[in-house]
């Protein structure tokens, strides 16, 4: 989990062949348009907010485990435990939500737009006043969210198998 915010990004979108990519994870953003890296200060910052918060949910975490029978420590695990998951949530849900509205609404302004549900690959027809303009686009999860969703199912594992311990009485 202390690891995770390092591992670099866990979905990418390539939309033509160097017009623009986007790589995002919850603690990463690196877009590329036109062979020009873009940076937004604001995204940095929150990404940055949720790089120190992980990190701190697993060294919490790890605390909360190596001294099971402690007060504090199914506090500390029950901080930390659902950090990643809840990251893996709030990454997939929006990129879902937002591809369906494209493939839904943006068809009948633009032509022939359609996006795969985050992974695949297409070629959209897309048609705007008299120009038409054949671009594929394709979307791809790293293997660096496998870890995520490894590191999400172990953090719920290690909560509900800590609530077998009970906590000694201050």
């Amino acid at each position: 989990m202390v690891v995770l915010p390092f591992l670099g990004p866990w979905w990418r979108i390539t939309v033509g062949t160097e017009l623009t990519d986007l790589a995002v994870s919850p603690f990463d953003f690196n877009l590329v348009m036109l062979g020009e890296s873009t940076s937004i200060p604001l995204v940095w910052f929150v990404l940055l907010g949720m790089k120190l918060t992980v990190i701190s949910a697993g060294i919490l975490m790890l605390l909360g485990s190596l001294l099971p029978e402690r007060w504090w420590s199914r506090r500390l695990l029950r901080f930390g435990a659902t950090k990643v998951f809840w990251s893996v949530v709030w990454l997939v849900v929006p990129m879902l939500v937002l591809t369906f509205i494209a493939n839904t609404f943006l068809t009948g302004w633009t032509g022939g737009l359609s996006l795969p549900y985050l992974v695949g690959s297409t070629t959209s027809t897309i048609q705007v006043g008299g120009a038409t303009a054949i671009v594929p686009i394709s979307m791809s999860l790293s293997n660096i969210f496998l870890v995520a969703i490894v590191v999400a199912a172990l953090g719920i594992a290690a909560r509900i198998y800590h609530r077998r311990f009970k906590p000694a009485k201050a």
